[in-house]
């Protein structure tokens, strides 16, 4: 699985306005999240992550409007 930290890099080398970027990067760690949520069980603990990341990206981008 890609890092958060390579996706925040490449989704900013893309688009540097902030609302497109975190909008990039909330479809990238929501899909993580479902591939995750496949193989691993939705209540793994690896997938409870992911969607407290998501959730923050959320609320960021919220923030931003």
């Amino acid at each position: 699985m890609i890092s958060l930290k390579v996706v925040q890099v490449l989704v900013l080398a893309v688009s540097p306005d902030s609302r497109t970027a975190l909008s990039i990067e909330i479809e990238i760690v929501r899909k993580q999240m479902n591939l995750l949520g496949e193989q691993l069980g939705f209540l793994h603990p690896d997938v409870q992550a992911c969607s407290k990341k998501l959730d923050k990206l959320l609320l960021q981008y919220y923030e931003l409007r």
